[in-house]
């Protein structure tokens, strides 16, 4: 059996993402982050240590790593006109950005052992600067940019070790989506020997409509 890490929030979302990858024959180890979760760990993803401990849980190879973390910490009316609580804006990079960034570093390990080695981030249109409209949620806007980066140099890093990377753009009410599984598993190369037409050998970001998203 495959298995899958989701390391995410308790969204309808996420929660049918796990049960997609489920029914696709995945084991799926849940590490949420919320309280209260029945079927699976409890994470914070501002503390390095809550990740590492959860990766020591699953014991065993991993073929899909899913992040999905959504973190707003400032009012989502908020426009860079107003006054931004700065301590706030702070806490949703460091949730937003870092967290996925230290559930990479946790999970990695296992990753490398074994044979999908497959990443997949859900994020917001929102992190792009081509496709976001409008000023409202300012704070959701710069504190999940910096992700965009962070998977392109990941990708620069490991597409040579035979990583295959997912980026999915979450509808904007974190509301179930059927398309979001099928996308982060199946297999992109449309033109092995073309980098244009290819998910596999460029980064790419698209939505539930399977339309490319600019960075």
């Amino acid at each position: 059996m495959k298995t899958a890490v989701l390391v995410g929030n308790r969204t309808p979302l996420n929660l049918g993402v796990k049960a997609d990858l489920e029914a696709m024959g995945f084991g799926v180890f849940a590490a949420w982050a919320d309280d209260g979760a029945p079927d699976g760990c409890r994470i914070d993803p501002l503390d390095a240590d809550s990740l590492f401990d959860a990766a020591g849980k699953v014991n065993e190879p991993v073929d899909l790593l899913v992040i999905s973390l959504r973190g707003v910490f400032d009012d989502p009316r908020a426009t860079i006109l107003d006054r931004i609580d700065l301590d706030a804006l702070k806490k949703a990079y460091d949730y937003n950005t870092l967290g996925v960034i230290r559930a990479i570093n946790a999970f990695m390990p296992l990753l490398e052992e074994g044979q999908g080695r497959r990443v997949a981030v859900i994020t917001n249109r929102e992190s792009s600067n081509g496709a976001t409209r409008g000023a409202a949620g300012f704070g959701d806007h710069v504190a999940h940019a910096p992700l965009n980066m962070a998977m392109n140099q990941l990708f620069n890093a490991l597409r040579s070790e035979g990583y295959t990377f997912r980026m999915y753009v979450r509808g904007a009410e974190d509301g179930y989506d059927p398309f979001a599984a099928e996308y982060i598993t199946r297999g992109r190369s449309n033109e092995a020997e073309s980098d244009k037409h290819s998910d596999e050998n460029r980064l790419v970001m698209r939505d539930a409509m399977n339309i490319e998203i600019p960075w």
